[in-house]
């Protein structure tokens, strides 16, 4: 896996956050083979994006089920008034990054919901905070949060109703 995603070129940087599965396996030794692919992942810590006179702070928490995160932690140092993206492999996260005036949260974990059916929707997957962030945009408070459906699948080996996705954002200053 880290080798695969060795492969991906950005002009500011590659960031990643572990999730569940890496902590089920070995955080660290996920984290050190990540890094020897010079991917940046931010274990309650943060970067600084720099762009002419804008700054983006990229700030990325450890998972969420594991009480391993600590986002006051990783937040530590960086300027209320700048713009914040908060890397959170599990949309739980979204409270506090809303208490804590993040600007916006990208998060996955949940699969989409991964088996969808007409009129129920997710029936699968669905995340703790209910439906509403199983998947795609959405907002709490003054916080935005995308959710991604990504490309695997847990548990049951199909998706039903519920592409795989890889998202390309492109962030601009408000």
């Amino acid at each position: 896996m880290a080798e695969a995603l060795g492969k991906l070129r950005a002009r500011l940087g590659v960031f990643a956050v572990l999730g569940n599965h890496d902590f089920d396996v070995d955080a660290d030794e996920m984290t050190h083979a990540l890094r020897s692919q010079h991917i940046h992942v931010l274990r309650n810590s943060h970067r600084v994006l720099r762009h002419g006179s804008a700054a983006l702070w990229v700030i990325g928490v450890d998972d969420v089920w594991y009480g391993a995160d600590d986002l006051r932690g990783a937040l530590r140092s960086v300027p209320t008034r700048d713009p914040k993206v908060l890397l959170c492999h599990n949309p739980l996260g979204i409270h506090r990054a809303a208490a804590h005036g993040i600007d916006l949260v990208l998060s996955g974990h949940t699969h989409g919901g991964q088996v969808r059916l007409p009129v129920v929707g997710s029936v699968y997957g669905r995340s703790k905070l209910g439906v509403r962030f199983v998947d795609g945009w959405n907002r709490l408070d003054g916080t935005q949060i995308y959710v991604n459906r990504g490309i695997g699948k847990v548990l049951l080996p199909v998706r039903v109703a519920c592409p795989a996705e890889i998202a390309c954002l492109r962030l601009r200053k408000a």
